[in-house]
Parts: structure tokens; sequence; C-alpha cells
């Protein structure tokens, strides 16, 4: 015969279960506790680039450089990729800043990775304004997505131009006003669901 119970145990620590029950060596009891601190928290993570990256070719696939982690928890950055600690549906959500010293038109396109592979129909596509008066072009974009995530899953972002005068911009200096630093691109993982 088993039994469970739940109770607090201390204010101030976390809340304790135990279960009890019998086997044939006698009683057997046991009990966990949870830090207050962990419950109500699911895991997320913000991060973000703090350098302009640039493509040396057209139509050729790069992986997004992520150097910056800020707020996080069961998530972690290493290697321009994010790994998540549990499992579950994740809310993706990435946005970038491009910039284009040409005349013309530049088109890019971005979309995140999970353990290597392109997620399926995720990409976003956007033409970046051409500079003009003599100065670049700016255009900025974001989107999100759903993914269901195993336990130490690795998420990264990729990106791909068609004009090599196009690319990701991350300035500490924002001209021509005073405002926060701009990062080239912020990742963040949300969970959202455990199925």
């Amino acid at each position: 015969d088993w039994s469970a119970d739940v109770c607090s145990s201390d204010l101030t620590t976390g809340l304790t279960g135990y279960l009890y029950g019998h086997d044939n060596t006698g009683d057997v009891t046991a009990s966990t506790t949870v830090p207050y601190t962990d419950l109500g928290r699911f895991p997320y993570g913000q991060f973000y680039s703090t350098s302009s990256q640039t493509a040396a070719a057209i139509d050729t696939v790069y992986t997004v450089n992520i150097d910056t982690q800020d707020g996080h928890y069961l998530t972690s950055l290493a290697s321009n990729q994010v790994t998540v600690t549990n499992a579950g549906v994740y809310n993706i959500q990435f946005s970038f800043q491009f910039t284009n010293s040409s005349t013309s038109i530049g088109n890019v396109a971005f979309w995140p990775v999970v353990n290597g592979t392109d997620v399926p129909w995720s990409a976003t596509s956007i033409a970046v304004t051409a500079s003009h008066g003599g100065t670049p072009g700016y255009t900025s974009a974001a989107a999100n997505v759903m993914v269901a995530l195993n336990a130490g899953d690795v998420v990264k972002m990729r990106w791909v131009t068609d004009n090599t005068s196009v690319s990701i911009f991350a300035n500490s200096t924002p001209p021509p006003f005073t405002a926060p630093f701009i990062p080239g691109i912020i990742l963040t993982l949300q969970f959202v669901s455990s199925s």
C-alpha cells in the first residue's frame, strides 16, 4: 500500500512532498523538497549579438553569431547555440537588424535550426532598404515559431543574402541619436508547454 502527501515543512525553504509505503522489509518513507524559487518558474532565455556580421558570398548560408547571454533559466549559450535542459514546447522568437551599404535593395532570409536541422517552414525573407543620400539603409524584422524540443537539444540561427552589401548590424553608438545599444540579433526561448 502506498499513499502520498504534500505539505510545506518550512515556509522559508520550499514545498516538501512525502511518499509513504510498505514492502516486505517494513515501512518505507521518501520525501523531496522543491525550493520556492523553482515553483512557478519555467525555462526561458534571452540571448543577443554585440557584433555586426557580414556575408562573404551571396546565396551562402551562415550561422549567426550569438555571443551574449542575458536572463536565463534552464537554458545556456555556448558556441552560438542555445541548449535547453528541459523537454517541452518552446516559443522561439528572433529579431534582426540589417543594414545595406549598396544603392540596390538586398534580400535576406533567416530561420531557426534545431540540432543542425532547419526548422521546416520557419524562414522569414525581407528586402533591406538600399543606401540613400550617402546613408546606409536599415531594416529590422522579427518572427517566432513554436517548436517541440527534447532535453539537450540545441537551437541556433542561420541567414543568407543575395547582396554582400547587406549585413547584420550591431552598434554601441547608434546614429544619429542617443538610444540603447543595438544588438544585431535578439533570440529568446520561452517554455510554453510540457507537450
